[in-house]
């Protein structure tokens, strides 16, 4: 079949990261003809950490700009992702062709409950009488679940047993510390306080930090000037190394080998729950505060297993992290139960795992749908 993925750029990655991976996995594991439109090509160039022209194939997937001169081909499926609304032109050549291909919302993943009554719904549109499907990925069975690829925790164990993040990054002596985590944010979260605190902890930390757009908060904490890429600055107990912009591919390696992963949005979030390591996961500020119920969500289903001794300290890291308190202090309590976190981590992602991934429920919904036409 031939699907036509596409992606608007907001103000992050990742929309594109997402919809990148799921097009990929599209191709190269069910043998799709993918084409992924894009409005915004250097976001793509820096997430895949190479150069990228319209009408350019990479592992399989056509990679379009999106403009004003995008058309209809006859796709067979067509996804619009996370509500980025198709041209009006391309509407209505979908409205003119015959059988009608499979259209899809791929909405935003949440932990909430309502999305089991909401996934796989049909809607209407009011002018073109054109159906909609809107899809919910999720971490149950009656939802469209997560993205995976198949290989894609071996590949994460054979890396762990093999390798380390000295082989990624010979600058980085990961060996060296008591703990390593990784630290990916929005900036209205409350790094000075994290770092503050870490500083003043029993073990030895290093933080790795990967360009973004909380760097100049350290550097301003640090007052050493401009952080550079793989320079050690100390802090306390607490050692600071900035990772210079890396591709998708080697940020999941960070997330393999890191002891605990801070992380933003969707794309990354996902990343860390595979890489069955202890995870703090900052949601998307929105301006209605619909992140806060997201992170309950989450926050609930994620340690609905766990051992509440331990899971309090945790919960309350979880919550402080969404909340913007840069000159206070942070609890480090949860410090004392990473051994805890660490098992609960792995049970975690080997539940999730049980369930179908993301592309292969496409998949079969593509599938049924084709069925229901001939």
């Amino acid at each position: 079949m031939q699907w036509d993925i596409f992606c608007t750029v907001i103000d992050n990655y990742g929309d594109a990261g997402v919809c990148w991976r799921l097009a990929r996995q599209l191709a190269l594991e069910h043998q799709q003809s993918v084409r992924l439109l894009i409005d915004h090509l250097p976001t793509l160039e820096t997430l895949l950490a190479q150069p990228i022209s319209s009408d350019t194939s990479v592992e399989g997937v056509l990679i379009t700009h999106w403009d004003d001169q995008v058309h209809y081909t006859g796709a067979q499926v067509v996804i619009e992702a996370f509500a980025c609304e198709l041209p009006t032109s391309y509407l209505v050549s979908l409205k003119q062709t015959t059988p009608k291909p499979l259209w899809i919302n791929l909405e935003y993943l949440t932990a909430e409950e309502w999305v089991e009554g909401c996934h796989n719904l049909v809607s209407r549109h009011p002018q073109l009488g054109l159906e909609k499907v809107f899809f919910f990925p999720g971490f149950t069975p009656k939802t469209g679940g997560l993205l995976r690829e198949q290989r894609l925790l071996s590949q994460r164990d054979q890396a762990r047993s093999s390798s380390s993040l000295s082989a990624l990054f010979p600058q980085v002596d990961s060996g060296a510390y008591d703990l390593t985590l990784s630290l990916f944010a929005y900036p209205s979260a409350p790094i000075v306080a994290l770092l503050k605190s870490l500083a003043n902890a029993k073990q030895s930390v290093l933080c790795l930090v990967p360009a973004c757009r909380i760097v100049p908060q350290i550097e301003q904490l640090l007052g050493q000037g401009i952080l550079i890429p793989f320079e050690r600055y100390q802090y306390g107990a607490l050692t600071v190394q900035v990772l210079p912009f890396m591709s998708q591919a080697v940020y999941d390696q960070v997330l393999w080998h890191c002891d605990l992963n801070f992380v933003r949005g969707e794309d990354s979030w996902v990343r860390a729950q595979w890489a069955a390591r202890p995870l703090i996961w900052q949601a998307y500020p929105q301006s209605d505060d619909a992140h806060v119920d997201k992170l309950a969500a989450f926050m609930q289903r994620y340690g609905a297993h766990a051992d509440p001794q331990w899971w309090e300290a945790i919960e309350r890291l979880g919550w402080a992290w969404n909340k913007s308190q840069p000159d206070q202090l942070m609890d480090t309590t949860w410090l004392n139960y990473l051994p805890q976190w660490q098992q609960h981590a792995q049970y975690w992602c080997e539940q999730l795992s049980q369930h179908t991934d993301l592309a292969t429920q496409l998949m079969r919904r593509a599938q049924a749908h084709c069925m229901s036409l001939s």
